[in-house]
């Protein structure tokens, strides 16, 4: 049985016909579709069939009463949302009728007026669709939260695999008493993945190129960038070796090659085993600090250089800097510099490297990352790196 469109289907359940006809032609007038039926048994029945928006239905019937009709719909998971109304003789107060109240919709006292009955079921029809929209948008967000928790979960697998991607291009490594030095870096992003880079590439002739930088920002876009910076670098290191030109051509590749909003703070500087001279550029980052031979600690020049990737066309100037045995020169990323300058401590920067420096030969260069989660109480906010070059005694 097709049902033509209409202001709604309801089924009227009475064991009078006279009393169906009469609130069927109420309905009908005012463009209902009606259902009829006798008695609970074959009122259950349509309603499984053709699930109605509304039921009406006589409380005083054979075998089974209208408040067992009620709870039968509210039981079956296909008709518990019809909106239900009891016609009844009970008057208000009567202890029966807080029984209906508690399981069905509405209720109407006899004799039941034709307005009464259509405005009880245009707000029960109403009520009916306004729970079904409530339960397709619950349905589909919850459909929505499973997609994204699904993709959740992919993207933290991916990030795992970047994280051991990038993890394997800025791999840790010592390197004891290279021609007179030992170097060491450590890397620790503030998330999973991070933004700084460090690196220690040996060049012939007893040079060793050593590189720290900072992408601005945290997350996957700042690793891409490290990555991209590794390539770059390592396809360099073949190349004649100079800081100025090297600065000159990696800013070129990050300008042509980056989203504007992307800038990189750089150290680049050469050992040089036939000198004690250490030759570095700064592209917008932190000036180093030098533990020189005899215990003074002081920080090195900084030349006003632009961060990379920002403009196309500059120059970057090339500063000096000598070791001799015995000094060690730290270089480090904003996530250290910032950490103390803004907690207006600018001295135990200079304290906690002058600290380590004494007991270097004994313990990690992670003391300094330690120290500095302590200093914050466990959380960074920018990803920390530090570089170490000490000439030995």
């Amino acid at each position: 049985m097709k049902l033509a469109k209409n202001n709604g289907i309801v089924l009227v359940v009475d064991g009078s016909e006279s009393t169906r006809k009469s609130v069927s032609l109420s309905l009908k007038q005012r463009n209902f579709k009606v259902l009829e039926a006798k008695s609970v048994a074959e009122g259950m029945e349509m309603a499984l069939q053709y699930q109605p928006d509304v039921i009406i239905s006589e409380l005083i019937m054979p075998r089974v009463d209208g408040m067992d009709f009620c709870k039968r719909i509210r039981d079956n998971e296909v008709t518990r949302d019809i909106f239900f109304i009891i016609v009844t003789e009970f008057e208000d107060g009567d202890a029966s009728l807080k029984g209906l109240e508690a399981c069905c919709d509405e209720y109407l006292r006899k004799p039941v007026v034709p307005a009464e009955i259509i405005m009880r079921v245009n707000t029960g029809i109403k009520l009916r669709r306004a729970k079904e929209q409530l339960t397709r948008k619950n349905n589909e967000l919850e459909k929505a939260l499973k997609h994204l928790r699904a993709q959740r979960e992919k993207n933290k697998e991916e990030i795992r695999e970047a994280k051991k991607v990038q993890s394997a291009l800025i791999s840790h490594q010592t390197f004891p008493n290279y021609e007179g030095y030992t170097f060491d870096f450590i890397v620790e992003p503030s998330q999973v993945l991070g933004g700084d880079y460090a690196n220690v590439i040996e060049l012939r002739e007893g040079k060793a190129l050593l590189i720290l930088a900072d992408v601005s920002g945290h997350g996957i876009s700042s690793a891409l960038v490290t990555g991209m910076i590794h390539t770059w670098i390592q396809s360099y290191v073949d190349k004649s070796i100079s800081v100025s030109k090297l600065l000159c051509e990696l800013n070129q590749y990050l300008c042509s090659n980056t989203p504007p909003e992307i800038y990189v703070t750089a150290f680049v500087g050469v050992t040089d085993a036939s000198s004690d001279i250490l030759k570095y550029g700064l592209a917008g980052h932190p000036e180093p600090l030098l533990c020189k031979e005899d215990g003074d600690v002081i920080f090195c020049a900084e030349p006003k250089s632009p961060a990379l990737g920002v403009y196309s066309d500059i120059r970057f100037d090339v500063l000096e800097v000598q070791m001799r045995p015995g000094a060690t020169l730290y270089v480090y990323s904003d996530g250290l510099s910032e950490l103390f300058s803004h907690n207006k401590n600018d001295g135990a920067l200079r304290e906690i490297f002058e600290a380590y420096n004494k007991i270097r030969n004994s313990v990690e260069l992670r003391w300094i990352y330690q120290k500095a989660l302590g200093y914050v109480r466990g959380r960074l906010g920018d990803d920390l790196s530090v570089l170490m070059i000490a000439r030995e005694e």
